[in-house]
């Protein structure tokens, strides 16, 4: 009997434990790995190999938050960096081979203001080359919220064209609205950017919302618009789902509308380990 009295406080004891642990769950980086195919019909068909990863400067808890958004309201820095290959076929223009690679650093100190800078690559082998300079600066309206200004640099270098500059200036709002007493919440983001190229000048908005049915699903929905020289509609549906609190799988369908040419379909899936 006095066995059993010992025996029961510490098993609630385990059982509490466990239950803390459940919400305290952690992690200080993450690995992404995906495959996309996109086609445009009788144009083109690229599929690319893509491999991320992201170091956090403190742990990121993710237990009892949105998983896929637990470091965007932990306001945690971070150092992230990418490399994708591709393979491209142009039908009757033949086939060629390609890689893009991405730097990403973004910083926030205790006021909650940010800074960020990034340095992005992508060239198709013996056809062209970009190379695209980074900077962003802003700060955290509150623990859900942020407002950021961002300035691009764009190098264009085609086969037998003239190289060609972009500058692109924007602004960007996101909001995490989480509910009081439940686990669904909703992550929206607006952004406007105006692109001032060689060949002229374009404006683009664009609107992207994800949905939290719990901590560990989510579905997102974006569009973005181009108006000006450059016109064109990005529509973009997606999946994601957490198997467990480390481990996510997903799926993302977009579909790029030029004004001039033919659609681009793209398929993409995904998986995403967290440790």
């Amino acid at each position: 009997m006095n066995g059993t009295r010992c025996l029961l406080p510490l098993l609630f004891s385990l059982l509490a434990a466990k239950a803390g642990a459940q919400t305290s769950v952690s992690h200080i980086g993450i690995i992404e790995t995906d495959y996309s195919r996109a086609r445009q019909s009788g144009v083109q068909e690229t599929d690319t190999r893509t491999v991320l990863a992201t170091l956090f400067h403190t742990e990121v808890n993710h237990g009892s938050l949105p998983h896929s958004q637990a470091a965007f309201l932990a306001r945690a820095s971070s150092l992230t960096m990418a490399w994708a290959d591709l393979d491209a076929d142009f039908g009757v223009d033949g086939e060629t081979g390609g890689d893009a690679a991405l730097v990403d650093a973004e910083y926030i100190n205790l006021s909650h203001w940010l800074v960020g800078v990034a340095y992005s690559r992508f060239r198709l082998s013996r056809l062209s080359e970009q190379e695209t300079h980074t900077l962003e600066f802003g700060r955290y309206l509150d623990d859900t919220s942020t407002i950021i200004g961002t300035y691009g640099f764009t190098e264009d270098r085609v086969a037998f064209v003239p190289d060609s500059h972009t500058h692109t200036w924007g602004i960007e709002y996101k909001n995490v609205i989480r509910h009081p007493t439940k686990t669904s919440s909703l992550t929206l983001d607006f952004k406007y950017q105006h692109i001032n190229a060689s060949a002229g000048t374009s404006n683009m908005i664009g609107a992207r919302g994800e949905y939290h049915f719990t901590f560990a699903t989510s579905i997102v929905a974006e569009v973005d618009l181009t108006s000006g020289e450059a016109k064109e509609g990005v529509y973009t549906l997606g999946l994601t789902h957490y198997l467990s609190p480390f481990f996510a799988v997903g799926s993302e369908f977009s579909q790029n509308r030029p004004d001039q040419q033919q659609h681009t379909n793209t398929l993409k899936v995904y998986a995403r380990l967290l440790f």
